[in-house]
């Protein structure tokens, strides 16, 4: 993406303290960000809901992509926005007025959904290299806190940490749109799923079972 294609959008403590919240498709947080300052941090439902943190994540990090080049459509992710101190000002010494400024304030550089449609037929390539970078990079964050989950929950639990991780390491990330078919029943097991986003729908001889949500819910497991 070329610099000049991207809007510099100024995000305000107290009134912008979470840009995306998973779950949701408001339209007015349909846009890529790339955080020019400060920091964001990331999370995801868990069990009973409660928001499992991802991680914590720098300047350069782009959230909302997957959203504004429409490859789901629904956030997955929750991103909140960290405002505090750099790291420089360590000393006794006041702030200046610039510096007092960088604490409440974080920048991104963005591109709306619809930004990102219009670009489509003349940069398909680009877009499409760009979907699967999105792609690397959450898997890429998201594996050091699902491998420690894995490890803590019933299946994986009986298994040495060096095997979770390289087992962890070695699966894909996929996405499913909803009411899209991830196992059938009868079907030849030949692999297994631990969710990542969102939520699952069981169901056993034709009836529905019950439906299962939250970060680290492994299910297929008897591939194994």
């Amino acid at each position: 993406l070329s610099p000049r294609q991207l809007h510099r959008r100024v995000f305000e403590a107290g009134i912008h303290d979470q840009i995306f919240t998973a779950g949701s498709s408001d339209p007015d947080a349909n846009y890529l960000a790339v955080i020019a300052n400060g920091s964001v941090e990331i999370s995801v439902p868990g069990f009973d809901n409660k928001p499992v943190v991802i991680g914590r994540f720098g300047s350069g990090t782009i959230v909302g992509g997957m959203h504004a080049l429409g490859l789901i459509s629904q956030h997955l992710m929750t991103v909140r926005l960290i405002y505090e101190e750099p790291s420089r000002l360590s000393s006794q010494a006041a702030p200046t007025s610039q510096e007092a400024a960088q604490l409440k304030e974080i920048a991104a550089y963005v591109l709306t959904g619809e930004e990102l449609r219009q670009m489509r037929e003349e940069f398909a390539e680009e877009l499409d290299h760009l979907s699967r970078r999105l792609l690397r990079d959450a898997r890429h964050k998201m594996l050091p806190r699902l491998t420690k989950l894995m490890c803590q929950n019933n299946f994986f639990r009986r298994y040495q940490p060096d095997f979770v991780k390289r087992f962890a390491s070695s699966m894909d990330l996929s996405l499913f749109k909803p009411g899209e078919l991830v196992f059938k029943e009868g079907s030849p097991a030949r692999s297994m799923a631990i969710l990542f986003a969102g939520s699952v729908d069981i169901y056993t001889n034709g009836n529905f079972l019950d439906t299962f949500s939250g970060c680290g819910f492994e299910f297929g497991e008897t591939a194994f």
